[in-house]
């Protein structure tokens, strides 16, 4: 259904537009990804509103969107996997805050260490997204950072449960990362032994 209406959507932008092929796949990925993205939220916050816990999970992905967008990082093919995926990583975060107990000092400095791994190695970008120039990768990273930066900052200012949920953010985002990373880096490795052995 979000499929066919991105193709929808993006055949209607090529009427005017005129793109080309790969320029119609890119926007088609990016369209699927928004019209995915809201579907999920609603369903999410419906079940987090049965639970009692609307409050808590709305602000988790408040810290969560900004964040995701410019890090990147792992992308479900399947509309399921990808829902239940999200609802464990939002969940998670949602327990993590609520039944540990860890120092302040403890949090701020694993967000501070966390940050400076997303400004090494972020973003992880699938090929299919829009625009994945140098100066746009570079953009990504400088505005993952200062994200990382302001959540750490808003954390230390203002010590409570919602802004702890910031930092939870930054470390669970940083361990999807690195996750991710390793994987992108073990593909390549896997193709330039293919390559190497074709050859």
């Amino acid at each position: 259904m979000i499929r066919k209406s991105a193709i929808h959507l993006v055949n209607i932008i090529d009427e005017n537009l005129e793109l080309d092929r790969q320029q119609h796949d890119k926007v088609r990925f990016t369209l699927e990804v928004i019209l995915t993205d809201i579907s999920k939220i609603l369903i999410i916050l419906f079940i987090s509103r049965i639970m009692g816990i609307s409050r808590d999970l709305m602000i988790v992905l408040l810290f969560s969107f900004p964040l995701r967008i410019n890090v990147g990082g792992f992308h479900m093919k399947k509309y399921f996997s990808c829902l239940i995926f999200s609802s464990i990583y939002l969940f998670t975060i949602f327990y993590l805050n609520t039944s540990l107990q860890v120092e302040t000092p403890i949090l701020v400095v694993v967000g501070i260490i966390c940050g400076i791994i997303i400004f090494s190695i972020a973003p992880i970008v699938p090929r299919e997204r829009v625009e994945t120039t140098s100066m746009k990768i570079k953009q990504l990273k400088i505005r993952a950072t200062i994200l990382s930066i302001i959540y750490v900052t808003l954390f230390t200012i203002i010590n409570n449960p919602y802004t702890r949920y910031g930092i939870w953010v930054i470390i669970i985002q940083t361990a999807l990362l690195l996750i991710a990373k390793g994987v992108k880096t073990n593909e390549k490795k896997i193709i330039k032994q293919a390559t190497t052995t074709t050859l």
